[in-house]
């Protein structure tokens, strides 16, 4: 385990046996969108906003994690990944974080974790799903209004496009610009 010794504290079971009111679980959302869509800028809005304590855990695939500098910034508590995908290569490191920060004595009231933008965020919310003390609010995916038909028919990138917006309990369109066509926009997002 990340936090040293494993925790002396009496196990949830324990707890409902004697009577005691479990402490609630963690609220994880998931932030996923390609490169670019904006999910940093909407993550640092929210650490600047929300009256919360919350753990950014940020995900990168390049060797220098400049996302993860930007948050940090903004002074929250950010875990950071880097070189492969918290989806599938970094299961077990974003397992073990999870783990980590759910037994604390005083945890976050929320954790957000931005995806990489390749990322399926279905294998994050099975990890999270798996961590006790831990539990998903909800898959939020950003989408750039400007490379939005790009990227869902770029035989490259139409897969992993479409898994997010499948994925999504949430969808945000952004870099919109005033008069533009978010109607039809958004009827193609739907239609994903």
């Amino acid at each position: 385990m990340l936090g040293g010794p494993p925790s002396r504290e009496p196990s949830r079971d324990a707890n409902r046996r004697a009577g005691i009111a479990p402490r609630p679980d963690v609220s994880v959302t998931v932030l996923t969108g390609f490169l670019g869509a904006g999910k940093t800028t909407l993550l640092c809005r929210l650490l600047e906003q929300a009256p919360l304590r919350i753990t950014a855990i940020v995900n990168d695939v390049a060797s220098i994690n400049v996302d993860a500098a930007i948050v940090r910034s903004r002074n929250a508590e950010t875990i950071e990944f880097q070189n492969g995908c918290a989806c599938c290569a970094l299961q077990t490191d974003l397992r073990e974080s999870l783990e980590e920060i759910s037994a604390r004595e005083e945890p976050p009231h929320a954790v957000v974790i931005e995806a990489s933008g390749i990322a399926d965020p279905m294998g994050i919310a099975q990890t999270v799903a798996n961590v006790p003390g831990a539990a998903l609010d909800g898959i939020v995916t950003l989408v750039d209004a400007n490379t939005f038909h790009s990227s869902a028919s770029d035989p490259g990138t139409a897969s992993v496009f479409a898994r997010q917006l499948a994925a999504a309990h949430l969808v945000v369109l952004t870099k919109t610009e005033p008069g533009s066509e978010l109607e039809t926009l958004a009827q193609s997002v739907g239609s994903m």
